[in-house]
């Protein structure tokens, strides 16, 4: 499948893209699968980002946020753990001059494996602004495994000390983020129609 926008000044929500997006194109910028191949035109006005990756990919979301460098808000569902995400090394001279905006981050399946770990503490340690992490896990869970799971993510040295990272379990699924409602996404009153998909909204 190939998405290409000529010119969209006021567009500020996408998604749900898929991972098997063959090419998406933005004017003349152009992510190919992971690959970010030309980076020559910016969506500053994006606001709201929803993404669904078989393998969870912290380099195909940070191709992203430099094509929408004010980006606010980030949904991705993940069904695998996908990438090892190692970004301290690799990403060392970008995390000086990559302006992370987010304010809210929504990872849907989160299993905690090294994998979802490494991706959640790059924002973690990085997103400055970051207002609320919510990781939605597919099983329940105690006491202990959150616990555990915040001395992994390193949240006590958090880039946003007002920065909430919440662990949510549903015992009904409301259903992927691909399923929202054509009703729902003309709804020109929100600015967010992701947030309606689950009994949660900070």
């Amino acid at each position: 499948m190939v998405i290409s926008i000529i010119s969209a000044p006021k567009l500020h929500i996408l998604g749900q893209v898929p991972d098997d997006l063959a090419r998406l194109q933005f004017g003349t910028t152009i992510i190919q699968g992971s690959q970010l191949i030309s980076l020559t035109t910016l969506m500053p006005n994006m606001k709201v980002l929803a993404l669904s990756q078989r393998h969870l990919s912290l380099d195909v979301v940070i191709n992203f946020m430099k094509c929408f460098p004010c980006l606010e808000k980030l949904y991705i569902e993940s069904c695998m753990r996908g990438e090892k995400n190692v970004w301290f090394h690799k990403y060392q001279n970008l995390i000086g001059t990559l302006d992370i905006r987010l304010k809210k981050i929504v990872l849907i399946n989160y299993g905690g494996t090294n994998s979802h770990i490494n991706f959640a503490k790059f924002f973690v340690l990085n997103a400055r602004v970051l207002q609320s992490m919510i990781l939605e896990v597919s099983h329940k869970i105690s006491g202990e495994w959150i616990e555990r799971q915040h001395r992994l993510l390193e949240t006590e040295n958090r880039a946003s000390r007002g920065a909430l990272v919440d662990f949510v379990y549903h015992n009904s699924r409301p259903g992927p983020l691909g399923w929202v409602g054509a009703k729902v996404a003309h709804d020109l009153s929100t600015a967010d129609p992701f947030v309606r998909l689950r009994d949660w909204s900070g």
